[in-house]
């Protein structure tokens, strides 16, 4: 084959190859970038997870607390002891009646504070199923955007996948025009250095048939012979 133009071919896989190669960094960049984005989205996701477990936790420990008394029983319950309470001080009671009466009182009035505490564990479980409702929403943006993101990874890997057969079916074809025109310069070498050979061997036979054409004519002077056109064009060489 024509050595210029396996040349040509050779520089025009080269320069195929490298631009594949740009552009297969080029992907591999950008999806370094989206993978730590990944990377970031999933450890939020895992925040967010641990939030709603935390979030779960505390609300069914509340729940244990409310639980066990009724909420409206706070009402009935601080009625009640306001009503023993002025009971107790418009009454003249015995001691002992006196005693028996502070003491359901006092009992009351824990009964009260935990009735409040249940109270306060139910606000607080309304706040807590609102933060659980956001903190699950917010995990599932989460999710969604890693979904979304892994996805575009993968995309990006499948162009890199045909970025990397392109690369090798051009890094095949340009082993076989290396092969080629390695042979091609070889042969054009092999048949250069018969041509100079030739060329040389030409050269050489000219140059004594020159020689002894001049020597016949210096021989023909000697002689005071008349010299021909012909002579003297050798002699002149």
């Amino acid at each position: 084959m024509d050595v210029i133009k396996l040349r040509r071919e050779n520089a025009k896989i080269r320069t195929e190859i490298v631009n594949n190669i740009n552009i297969f960094n080029k992907f591999k960049r950008e999806r370094d970038k989206i993978n730590e984005e990944v990377k970031l989205l999933k450890s939020k996701r895992q925040e967010a997870v641990n939030n709603i477990r935390a979030i779960i936790k505390e609300i069914n420990q509340l729940s244990s607390v409310k639980n066990k008394i009724n909420r409206e029983d706070v009402r009935d319950l601080q009625n009640l002891i306001n009503k023993k309470e002025w009971f107790f001080q418009i009454n003249v009671l015995s001691i002992k009646k006196e005693e028996a009466l502070m003491k359901e009182i006092k009992e009351l009035r824990k009964k009260l504070d935990f009735a409040k505490e249940s109270n306060k564990a139910f606000s607080s479980i309304k706040k807590l199923v609102k933060d659980l409702e956001a903190a699950r929403m917010n995990h599932n943006k989460l999710h969604e955007s890693v979904i979304k993101k892994a996805d575009e990874s993968n995309e990006i890997s499948k162009k890199m996948s045909l970025v990397q057969k392109e690369i090798k079916k051009f890094k095949k074809e340009g082993s076989s025009v290396s092969k080629l025109l390695k042979d091609a310069e070889s042969e054009r070498k092999r048949l250069e250095s018969i041509a100079k050979r030739k060329s040389d061997s030409f050269k050489n036979k000219e140059r004594i048939i020159i020689q002894k054409r001049q020597e016949e004519v210096l021989e023909k002077l000697k002689q005071k012979k008349k010299l021909t056109t012909d002579d003297l064009v050798f002699f002149q060489k």
